[in-house]
């Protein structure tokens, strides 16, 4: 089930008001059938893993913009102010039947009869503020201030089967978790652009400070990162004559890593596959750079493009996988 709505008031010449609610509930239902074997170059087997997994849940996600903008004056002077918010919950409840076997000088079998319930929110608030301050003809200085706060908080508990009270009851501290995490950032910013007839350019710059925080509740583990960053962006385009124009572009974008890349659980869902975050990442950043010539005649239907783009990483997250002698990988991340 699925609504949204767009609504918009002009209160008068200078005044505008926007709100855009959005709402979707929906029922999953889903089993996945697994089966894994690891052979050496003989063909014997090395380990094996077979699993029959049922879901069923249920998500609901609200979502809301909210938005000001008010002119000062008739030569483009304006304050703006939104606020935008996400809120997703996810319940669900799985069945695990899992058998995995090491085979070799050092035989194991591991047996899996599990009951887990998942609670999952998803938190995300945002505040932008903008003002627009008249330098001269077309040219223009911008401020600006974001807040965007971010909140993950799960609860996932996992029940063995006991065969003595024939019910799931033993409770898996080993698989099970119980965390918070949350990721606050604020960027001021400043820009500069200038809207010419046949050059146009903007520079911003943006100073970004994250504070990341996580606690495991069940394991007692935690940490609290900040990191600040200075980022720019910047946009020409200049139009040589009727047809011609050529555009350059240049972005920095803060890639933070994920509440799994960072926190430091060996998660185990996987027996053949064990992954454990890393919290002593540092956020990426992306740098991209664009070109663009055009030339195109409408009336007569023939023209010249040429595009051209660089992306460059800083600090990207990668994931590290070793598998030892049993074919048992062990997966981390690293920047």
């Amino acid at each position: 089930n699925m609504g949204s709505a767009g609504l918009e008031f002009d209160i008068d010449k200078t005044l505008r008001i926007n709100l855009e609610p959005y709402m979707n509930v929906s029922r999953t239902n889903s089993s996945n059938v697994n089966n894994t074997i690891s052979t050496d170059e003989d063909g014997e087997k090395i380990n094996s893993n077979a699993n029959i997994a049922v879901d069923d849940g249920m998500q609901r996600n609200f979502a809301n913009r909210f938005g000001i903008i008010k002119k000062l004056d008739t030569v483009g002077k304006f304050v703006s102010f939104s606020f935008n918010n996400r809120n997703i919950e996810n319940k669900t409840d799985s069945q695990l039947n899992s058998k995995r076997n090491i085979y070799g000088d050092n035989p194991s079998e591991e047996i899996l009869d599990q009951q887990t319930q998942v609670d999952n929110d998803n938190d995300n608030y945002e505040l932008e503020a903008s003002f627009r301050q008249p330098l001269g003809n077309k040219l223009f200085l911008d401020f600006g201030y974001e807040y965007d706060h971010n909140q993950i908080s799960n609860a996932r508990l996992v029940y063995d089967y006991d065969g003595n009270t024939n019910d799931y009851t033993l409770f898996n501290e080993i698989l099970s978790s119980d965390f918070d995490f949350r990721n606050i950032q604020q960027t001021p910013s400043l820009s500069i652009r200038k809207d010419g007839k046949e050059f146009r350019y903007g520079v911003t710059a943006g100073y970004t400070i994250t504070d990341l925080r996580n606690q495991d509740y069940i394991k007692d583990i935690g940490f609290a990162k900040k990191y600040e960053n200075l980022l720019f962006d910047m946009y020409t385009r200049y139009t040589i004559g009727k047809n011609k124009r050529l555009h350059l572009n240049y972005n920095s974008n803060l890639d933070v890593p994920s509440v799994s890349q960072m926190q430091p659980v060996p998660n185990v869902n996987n027996p053949l596959n064990i992954i454990i975050g890393n919290p002593n990442l540092k956020p990426g950043v992306s740098h991209r750079i664009r070109f663009n010539y055009s030339d195109y005649n409408w009336k007569e239907r023939t023209g010249l493009f040429v595009y051209m783009g660089i992306t460059m990483d800083e600090n990207r997250v990668s994931q590290v996988t070793v598998t030892d002698e049993d074919f048992i990988k062990k997966t981390t991340f690293t920047n």
